[in-house]
């Protein structure tokens, strides 16, 4: 526990600070993500109502994914979506909030989610952006 890294997912170890982070960034991932992610204490009742609310009708409703990060990137791996399975998602959430500031939690999140083009994570994907040759 001295903050010596043990171990890397997807074989990168880059990292960017959230202050070398775009501003335009960091908001679109909280508007795409969870618009309220400053306002809760990392479990959102009225998105939990409204996913209750809309997968009662047969529709499949998503959750917040920032707080995935802190522990890896699917910290439940059985697929069922039964009502032990969100308890833990929520506990979990709970935790991460209790031992990360909201700076910490979506610094984490940027810096290890999916970009596409095999980039996860903002440091790999603004490397291929700026590598790639773009025509107009």
């Amino acid at each position: 526990m001295n903050g010596t890294l043990l171990a890397s997912f997807f074989g990168t170890t880059d990292h960017r600070s959230l202050e070398k982070i775009p501003q335009n960034l960091q908001n679109a991932a909280i508007g795409i993500e969870d618009v309220r992610f400053y306002q809760h204490i990392g479990v959102d009742p009225i998105g939990i109502t409204r996913a209750f609310v809309r997968t009662s009708g047969g529709r499949r409703q998503g959750r917040s994914q920032h707080h995935h990060p802190a522990i890896g990137p699917e910290p439940f791996p059985d697929p069922r979506k039964d009502p032990q399975r969100k308890i833990r998602e929520i506990l979990l959430a709970l935790q991460i909030e209790r031992n990360y500031s909201k700076k910490e939690i979506l610094e984490m999140y940027l810096n290890q989610i999916y970009f596409g083009e095999g980039s996860y994570g903002v440091e790999s994907a603004s490397g291929f952006i700026s590598e790639s040759t773009w025509k107009t």
